[in-house]
Order: structure tokens, then sequence, then C-alpha cells
């Protein structure tokens, strides 16, 4: 019935907790390599993101600064001032679209303006000649005409003043 025997055993502790630490270690590497990898995509990123904003600063925003810059000193000097921003210098297809229409609208701004021409006859033959050919590739008769009209009293002061002035253009 009852054995007089006891049975005993003894184990040393590495050898139980083996395979626990064993898998403890392979999760300290795998979540160590997780936080190296997610610490440079994160750095990553944020250097992707550093040359994104570099990039839409010199696209987008310095043009339109430039531009507004430009608006501001054209308004208050009766549009004598250039604009010195080129469709090269604009960087996208928008910002040249529009830096083309400034031009165009400059050239409109000017035509028959006496702040900006200030008496010079030259200066009005060529706002004239700039907004005739504006008016030709927008085909605006009435347009026409009236830059015809413009450019034919501006002939007839200079005749009276014994001036000749030449200028060509294209139709």
């Amino acid at each position: 019935e009852n054995t007089p025997y006891m049975l005993a055993l003894s184990v040393f502790e590495p050898d139980v907790t083996k395979q626990a630490d064993e898998m403890l270690a392979s999760l300290k590497r795998k979540v160590s390599t997780a936080a190296w990898l997610t610490a440079g995509l994160v750095g990553l990123g944020c250097l992707l993101l550093a040359g994104l904003v570099y990039w839409f600063n010199n696209e987008m925003a310095r043009p339109l600064q430039k531009l507004a810059q430009y608006l501001g000193a054209v308004q208050d000097g009766g549009y004598r001032t250039e604009l010195t921003l080129t469709e090269e210098e604009a960087g996208s297809l928008e910002m040249k679209e529009i830096v083309a229409n400034m031009h165009k609208m400059l050239v409109a701004l000017r035509f028959c303006n006496k702040k900006y021409t200030e008496g010079d006859t030259v200066k009005e033959m060529d706002t004239c000649c700039d907004a005739l050919d504006l008016v030709l590739k927008t085909r605006n008769q009435p347009g026409e005409g009236i830059c015809y009209n413009n450019m034919g009293n501006i002939c007839r002061a200079l005749e009276a003043k014994k001036a000749v002035y030449s200028r060509t253009f294209t139709f």
C-alpha cells in the first residue's frame, strides 16, 4: 500500500528557465530591431518632409512672395516698376501662367496711363505697340482700332516735334 520510499529530483534553475530565457532574449532582439527600424523610418520621413518643404518654398512660396512685393510696388509707382520675376523663375506651370498673365495685365494697365508715360511720346508709342501685340493675339478688333488710333495721334505729335521714331512689330 504505501511505499516508504520518496523520490527527490533536483534540477538546476538555469535548466528550467533556459527556454523562457531564450524566448525573452529573442523577443528583446525583435523589439530592439523594430524600435531601430521605426526610428530610422521616422528619421527618413523627417528628411523627406524637410525636402518637400524646401521644394515648396522654392517652387511656390518664394515666387508668390516676389509677386506680392511687386504688386505693392507697382501700384504705388504708377506701374513704372518692371516685373523682374521671369516665367523660368516662377517654377510650377501654374506660377508660370500667373507671371505671363501679370505681364499682360501690366501692358493693359500701362496703356494710355499718363502717370506711367509722364508725357514721354516714345514711351507712349512703346505701350501702344505692346498693347497692339496683345490685342492682335486676342483678336480684339475694337482694341486694335484704339491702338492704331493712339499710335496715329502719337505719330502726329512726334511729327509736330520733328522727331522720328520707328519700331518694328509682327502681326
